[in-house]
């Protein structure tokens, strides 16, 4: 089975981008208490975009910067654009809150986020699009335990319970070479705290003895 990092999440935030934008595009910004359930949209969906790019950035990134060091210099760099467009909407937001009653140009100053907004979107919706076959290329480069590492080591660090039951569903059907090549790419490429998660779990589930035999074996490949 291919490993997707990509299509799930992005349609969540495809149907959580329309839905605010049409929110934000129909209310009455003169009327301060019609703002308050706009902002805790927006609250909401800037915490879950800025958390699957840290995400990307910790799980994803390091394996492409590694396989495809261009797409990934272009996709880093479209993160930090990406990054200072939500800072300004966060801010352009703010400041119409603390606009008064009695301030005239309240719609107007809510229409500009309105369009703001949906700039964003524009520019987000191309983003991902570029994930979506980046990944498609991954799959032809990236050995499977590679990618699967990096989904395990993912799934430790959001889910600790979900990342034990990936790995005691898959450890055991992998061979020794695969067992390998992924516990060395995610000593690689994922945080300390990760591999020494899955290092235990993975003791456990196949015992000490192989997995000593597998951990001396990593010092050997390069991945």
């Amino acid at each position: 089975m291919r490993i997707d990092f990509y299509t799930h999440v992005h349609q969540c935030q495809r149907k959580q981008m329309f839905n605010l934008a049409m929110h934000a595009g129909e209310i009455n910004y003169n009327e301060p208490e019609k703002l308050l359930p706009l902002a805790e949209g927006l609250a909401v969906f800037l915490r879950d975009i800025r958390s699957h790019a840290d995400h990307e950035d910790i799980f994803i990134h390091p394996l492409l910067r590694r396989k495809m060091p261009g797409s990934a210099r272009t996709l880093d760099n479209e993160h930090e654009e990406l990054k200072k467009e939500l800072s300004n909407l966060e801010e352009n937001f703010a400041h119409i809150q603390l606009l008064t009653n009695q301030y005239p140009k309240r719609q107007e100053q809510g229409l500009e986020f309105y369009r703001a907004l949906n700039r964003f979107i524009a520019n987000y919706l191309c983003h991902i699009d570029k994930e979506e076959y980046v990944i498609q290329n991954l799959w032809e480069i990236a050995a499977a335990p590679e990618l699967g590492g990096m989904m395990m080591a993912f799934q430790v660090y959001n889910n600790p319970e979900e990342g034990r039951k990936w790995l005691s569903n898959n450890l055991p059907g992998m061979n020794f070479d695969e067992r390998v090549l992924m516990f060395k790419t995610v000593e690689l490429m994922a945080p300390e705290s990760c591999f020494l998660s899955m290092s235990k779990i993975a003791e456990e589930i196949v015992g000490d003895n192989a997995w000593q035999s597998v951990k001396q074996h990593c010092d050997k490949v390069i991945a």
